[in-house]
């Protein structure tokens, strides 16, 4: 249902679906000097709730933060309005990674044969075209005191990633496995068209 007074459009909480999942919308958009939204979203088994700012150039994210499942992930910065749509943005929370596999309109059936679990904290910071991500530099690190991947345990794991000129690397200077502390390196290179791997 939308509401309209003088300066200001109200949205109050409408269900609806898109792709086939349930979804609810409720917030306000005012006008005065630029348009302010501010707005929540609700998903299946989380929302999305987010103050924004609206300039011809771009969208100013004040505050926006993700609750799915036990993840809890917050987001700021700026996303460009027009090709190629360059943003700036810092994303930090907790994620635990089964959920991973259940992110709405996203192909993460992929990942359920890794049978991954356990929770992890992340800090990243986005700069780049968010039409083509692989173009972007990405910097960023995660932790997490107990991992597992199929089925194979993974404790005390510090993690730093970075992104840049078309290619992704991960190291992990320490992490503890079944038969002791562990070191390692990984370089993704993305081709033209798709994502290849090179180790």
């Amino acid at each position: 249902q939308l509401i309209f007074e003088p300066g200001r459009i109200d949205v109050r909480e409408t269900s609806f679906q898109f792709d086939e999942q349930p979804m609810s919308l409720a917030g306000r958009i005012t006008f005065e000097p630029h348009p302010v939204i501010a707005a929540t979203l609700g998903i299946a088994h989380g929302w999305l709730e987010a103050a924004a700012r609206v300039t011809p150039k771009e969208i100013i994210i004040d505050e926006a933060r993700l609750s799915f499942h036990d993840s809890r992930l917050s987001l700021n910065g700026t996303m460009g309005r027009q090709a190629p749509r360059h943003s700036r943005l810092r994303l930090a929370g907790t994620v635990q990674m089964a959920d991973l596999t259940r992110v709405p309109f996203l192909p993460t059936q992929r990942l359920e044969p890794w049978k991954l679990s356990g929770a992890t904290v992340l800090n990243a910071d986005f700069d780049g075209p968010l039409s083509g991500w692989q173009d972007a530099h990405l910097r960023g690190w995660l932790t997490a005191k107990q991992l597992s991947v199929r089925d194979v345990p993974i404790d005390q794991l510090a993690c730093e990633f970075e992104q840049q000129d078309r290619a992704l690397r991960v190291r992990v200077p320490s992490a503890l496995g079944a038969d002791g502390r562990f070191q390692g390196q990984l370089t993704v290179r993305h081709r033209a068209a798709d994502a290849g791997q090179v180790f």
